[in-house]
């Protein structure tokens, strides 16, 4: 990477530098870090992560589904060829219907790999949304508590400013 000399780079501006760079220094050894987390924009980023997930479960369940219907296809055009195989012995007529059995059976071993690889998918989702979750639950910044001990502490606040509320209202 190539360095752009500036003004400060002149053997009588560095002084300049490094005094700039003390008060840099001094000034944010001094400051105060504040948290800025707004716990309900936080519970809104962590619901909308959970119904990720929820959505990603739900696709799942309909992957899978797919793939038993699926299955009991495949079953059935397995059981549908060997009874057309024993009637083109008989007789050859029958082996047109035998193509077709088998080229309905190709077909659906096939969509049986795609609903499976779509399956696989889904669950690599789930795995990395609940990722996503458990590292946005532990997510602290800047040594302040965490994500969820900063909703848990909020929730304690709004069951007690419901508690005073019901007891103003008596």
């Amino acid at each position: 990477m190539t360095h752009i000399l500036t003004p400060f780079d002149l053997p009588q501006n560095q002084e300049i530098a490094a005094a700039i760079q003390r008060g840099t220094d001094e000034r944010l050894a001094r400051e105060v870090p504040v948290d800025r987390r707004q716990p309900e924009q936080v519970r809104q980023e962590l619901l909308g992560m959970q119904e990720r997930l929820a959505g990603y479960k739900q696709a799942l369940n309909t992957h899978e589904r797919e793939e038993v219907e699926v299955l009991g296809k495949i079953s059935r055009l397995k059981k549908d060829r060997k009874t057309h195989e024993k009637a083109a012995l008989k007789n050859p007529r029958s082996a047109g219907l035998l193509q077709q059995v088998i080229a309905k059976l190709g077909e659906n071993e096939r969509e049986l790999r795609d609903v499976q690889n779509d399956t696989e998918v889904e669950k690599r989702r789930i795995s990395e949304q609940a990722a996503r979750i458990e590292n946005f639950l532990k997510c602290s910044p800047q040594g302040f508590i965490s994500n969820a001990e900063l909703l848990e502490d909020y929730k304690a606040a709004e069951e007690t400013e419901e508690a005073i509320r019901k007891a103003l209202r008596r």
